[in-house]
């Protein structure tokens, strides 16, 4: 068996670094899921809530590395023992999903959701915001990603969800003008309309302006079209 059988190794796997890295942030920054495995039967599911001095968890590690072997690991011995990983947020306030999206892993945001073999989605992690009133919506379009995802999340939570606003007044479409993701932003006018298209920031920029300020010919070139 891995688990140690001392209260001195199980003290091991909770011992931090001078980054305030446990045993299972380590793993998780290697993808090593043997590993952590061994080391969740030693310190048990309240393990992956402990954050690291950028208040980061392992499973934040994880859902930012897209590595879904260790998510569907982690999400075992948190059913086990009732803990409740989509509630972890970092020092910005961004749980795993948020991360996830952000980074474009739709395979990583799919376990994270717990989506099920029939397609039904928990939706429920939608709803947390940032610090900064960021959605995982606003990550989905920040980030380089498939722009299926973002899709996705408008198809089951509605144009509203889309035009939910940062604390600087920002869209999805705002980020996605301002990152220069050209398919993402056309699914999203697609999906959403001219409201969207129009929606202004806190400092009335629309997304056009964003792209302007930011140079992006091809982005300006597809908001004008629409």
């Amino acid at each position: 068996a891995c688990a140690p059988t001392t209260s001195g190794g199980k003290d091991l796997a909770k011992d931090v670094t001078l980054r305030g890295d446990t045993p299972l942030h380590i793993a998780a920054q290697h993808g090593h899921t043997d590993v952590s495995s061994c080391i969740l039967r030693a310190v048990g599911a309240t393990g992956l809530t402990v954050k690291n001095k950028k208040g980061d968890t392992c499973v934040h590690i994880a859902a930012s590395k897209g590595s879904c072997s260790l998510l569907t690991i982690y999400l075992e011995h948190a059913s086990r023992e009732s803990v409740r990983l989509g509630e972890l947020t970092n020092a910005d306030g961004f749980t795993p999903l948020h991360l996830a999206a952000q980074e474009g892993h739709v395979e990583a945001c799919d376990i994270l959701q717990g989506k099920g073999k029939g397609g039904e989605t928990n939706t429920a992690m939608y709803q947390t915001l940032s610090k900064a009133q960021d959605s995982v919506l606003h990550m989905a379009c920040y980030g380089p990603g498939d722009p299926t995802l973002a899709a996705g999340m408008v198809e089951t939570q509605g144009v509203e969800f889309a035009m939910l606003k940062n604390r600087d007044g920002y869209t999805c479409l705002h980020y996605a003008a301002l990152m220069n993701r050209l398919e993402t932003a056309a699914t999203m006018i697609d999906l959403c309309g001219a409201e969207l298209l129009a929606a202004p920031n806190g400092y009335g920029d629309t997304c056009l302006h964003i792209a302007a300020t930011k140079g992006h010919l091809e982005m300006a070139k597809l908001l004008c079209e629409k």
